[in-house]
């Protein structure tokens, strides 16, 4: 095979318009970016799910002394099963978390309104 000789390309070097080290930093940056972007959200994802148990976690409990607490009002005086001190905290525990709830979507209402 005979060599390709031309008289416009015979001074001249080649150009490289990229060369392969700014490629692999731009794929190294991206890569980066992705995998920060990866760890962000999984972390934002574990904190909603333990929110979630934690919120419906309340609401089970806050329901079940509710259950408890009408079915000790209106069961007969010989069925009753809890004690006055028992009775106290059950009403306190709902009270408060009903309370706090209310108060919390009234006051996150007229602050998101600002």
């Amino acid at each position: 095979m005979e060599p390709f000789n031309s008289n416009l390309t015979q001074k001249e070097t080649p150009r490289v318009l990229e060369s392969p080290t700014d490629e692999l930093d731009e794929e190294l940056r991206k890569s980066a970016k992705q995998g920060e972007h990866n760890r962000d959200q999984t972390f934002k994802n574990h904190v909603n799910l333990v929110a979630l148990i934690g919120l419906w976690g309340v609401v089970i409990a806050v329901m079940l002394c509710g259950v408890f607490y009408l079915y000790h009002m209106s069961s007969p005086e010989h069925c009753h099963f809890l004690s006055t001190n028992q009775l106290e905290q059950i009403r306190t525990f709902v009270v408060t978390a009903i309370l706090s709830s209310s108060l919390t979507n009234y006051a996150n209402r007229h602050i998101n309104e600002e």
